[in-house]
């Protein structure tokens, strides 16, 4: 059996295994391990999302071997409101609060009585993991200009999942070609290359996506502002690998033989868009302190 058709039937039968979380939304019953509260932020979540055409669910990731029909187009996601993700990722943290998965040092108490549904948790994490790739590409996608595109991958992977990537325009990417055969050229001929939006674009995609610090020192002389993230804390508590991570774990709990599914649905994200935005980010000139970065990053 191929990979693609592995990931496919292993998240297929974890999407019968979390389908009660959805219909009894729709049923209007709490079900032992959530509460009332919990179904109603997720319920706004899911009509926030439905109306700006970014919904997503589980039963449509039976067929997550082929993300990209799945994933909204990046020139849809360009044209979301700000409000739209920040408020959908409120209430699923709303639901997370009220069900006791800390995502804060000094989170609530839950709310919930007995066993929270492991299957809820991982619904709520996948999904909030879902909003802050959106809010990356989001914040990329309306300042690029002509210097570089979110696509999906233009080529074909069989074996695969595909997500959105990040790519220099055949322009900008010439410039720094010329860059990289210029042994006289510094970080920040690369940063110049950028303009301060997306400069700080690439700053906050990084932060939602990684949770990584990193920021610009300002160089005056090469007309280089100080810049860091501009992210706020108190909606974006945490990044995307963080919550994979977080659902990751709860949906192996569920059904073990999902695992690999999910590591390959993780190590997509991390590797195909995450890490390698960070990777290049750090040979253009932005600053990361190497003690937040991910452990198989890390450099000596």
């Amino acid at each position: 059996m191929s990979r693609r058709w592995f990931i496919s039937l292993a998240v297929f039968i974890l999407s019968l295994s979390l389908f009660g979380c959805a219909t009894r939304e729709r049923e209007e019953i709490t079900a032992p391990g959530s509460t009332p509260k919990a179904d109603e932020a997720v319920m706004r979540a899911e009509q926030m999302m439905e109306s700006a055409g970014i919904s997503i669910s589980f039963d449509e990731l039976g067929s997550v071997a082929d993300l990209k029909e799945i994933l909204p187009e990046p020139i849809l996601i360009a044209q979301l409101e700000k409000s739209t993700v920040e408020q959908s990722v409120s209430s699923l943290y709303e639901a997370l609060d009220e069900l006791g998965d800390v995502t804060t040092p000094a989170g609530m108490a839950p709310s919930v009585s007995g066993e929270v549904s492991r299957s809820d948790l991982a619904m709520l994490h996948l999904h909030i993991a879902y909003l802050y790739v959106l809010e990356a590409v989001r914040r990329l996608m309306i300042v690029r200009d002509n210097m570089y595109t979110i696509s999906f991958p233009k080529e074909v992977e069989t074996e695969n999942i595909e997500i959105y990537q990040f790519e220099l325009s055949p322009q900008a990417e010439a410039r720094f070609k010329q860059l990289d055969a210029d042994p006289t050229a510094t970080p920040y001929d690369y940063l110049k290359e950028f303009n301060e939006d997306q400069r700080q674009a690439i700053l906050d995609a990084l932060v939602l996506l990684t949770g990584v610090e990193v920021y610009i020192e300002a160089n005056p002389s090469e007309g280089i502002v100080a810049q860091k993230p501009d992210v706020d804390r108190t909606i974006f508590r945490r990044d995307a690998l963080y919550h994979l991570e977080k659902a990751l774990g709860y949906a192996v709990k569920i059904a073990p033989a999902l695992q690999d599914a999910f590591v390959e649905f993780k190590r997509t994200v991390e590797e195909q868009f995450s890490y390698k935005l960070l990777e290049d980010a750090r040979k253009w000139g932005f600053t990361v302190n190497k003690e937040t970065l991910p452990e198989d990053l890390k450099r000596g």
